[in-house]
């Protein structure tokens, strides 16, 4: 194999949790050297399962790339059938492979699509909430909640993130597990790299938990409040969720079994940052099939 390609063969599944979304990212975490010329090939064909948090990651590296000429290719999975349906609901066959482009009004989708924004991030939230209030009733209270925190999280990437392929988002409803997934991605310059325009920061780790906590923000625009992603975080216990916020070279993670935030460091660097999290839809609220 020549030395400026690279070739990675995703042969497990990669399941929207954090250990699987973990062993992914340390996998490809070589195409993200966007300094670099190298081509690469990214296989999934014996992968049984990718969701939306893999999604989003997947076509910010790949657009990413192809801006920087280094010729990204994509194999993806045809089987089983509902994750040939996912990739492609999400759009993933449509944007890697320029197979025909999904119809978001299927009556049988339970997935918003891959998206990229620079502004009108608000479009995508509401998008987004759409889809949880399909499946699970929100309060007043909750609506302004969740829509506050996705838009500000949206928001922050305009804002700060500096990201050449702006954000990136994807979501999907999954009956059979009770859940609603959603991933919002940029390959832009890291929360601590935003925070340290007019503050003293340390390490990527010591930023995620200033931003968790709430009420720090760069303060580039005055209706940055800092309050987003501690806002999300709220919500995400209350609806008995999981959280996970990766940049730079540490990952937060929020989980109902403790009911405790842990910030810890990675062994690989995110080219940017990521913000993960999953629902839980009570049974009352649950009453559909599982789709695409």
């Amino acid at each position: 194999m020549p030395r400026d390609y690279l070739s990675i063969e995703i042969d497990y599944n990669v399941d929207d949790r954090w250990g699987d979304l973990k062993h992914f990212c340390r996998d490809v975490h070589k195409c993200w050297d966007f300094d670099s010329k190298v081509k690469w090939e990214l296989d999934f064909r014996k992968c049984r399962y990718l969701g939306p948090y893999v999604a989003s990651v997947l076509y910010a590296t790949w657009l990413r790339s192809r801006q920087l000429g280094q010729h990204p290719t994509v194999a993806l999975p045809t089987e089983p059938r509902s994750l040939d349906a996912f990739c492609h609901f999400s759009n993933l066959k449509h944007f890697l492979l320029k197979k025909g482009q999904a119809d978001p009004r299927h009556p049988g989708n339970e997935t918003v699509p891959l998206y990229q924004f620079f502004d009108h991030a608000y479009e995508q939230t509401i998008r987004i909430l759409k889809l949880v209030k399909e499946h699970q009733s929100l309060t007043d209270d909750d609506e302004i909640t969740l829509t506050s925190a996705i838009h500000e999280v949206c928001q922050n990437i305009e804002d700060h993130a500096d990201s050449p392929v702006g954000g990136i988002s994807c979501a999907r409803y999954f009956s059979q597990r009770r859940k609603v997934r959603v991933a919002v991605v940029d390959m832009g310059i890291t929360i601590a790299a935003s925070l340290r325009r007019n503050r003293e920061i340390g390490s990527d780790v010591e930023a995620l938990e200033l931003v968790s906590r709430g009420g720090i923000t760069s303060g580039i625009h005055k209706h940055n409040k800092g309050q987003g992603i501690s806002n999300l975080v709220m919500f995400v216990r209350a609806m008995n969720g999981t959280l996970e916020i990766v940049s730079g070279s540490a990952v937060v993670k929020c989980d109902p079994q403790t009911d405790k935030l842990k910030t810890e460091p990675l062994d690989w660097r995110f080219p940017g940052t990521g913000v993960f999290f999953t629902l839980t839809v009570s049974q009352a609220d649950d009453d559909t099939d599982e789709h695409g």
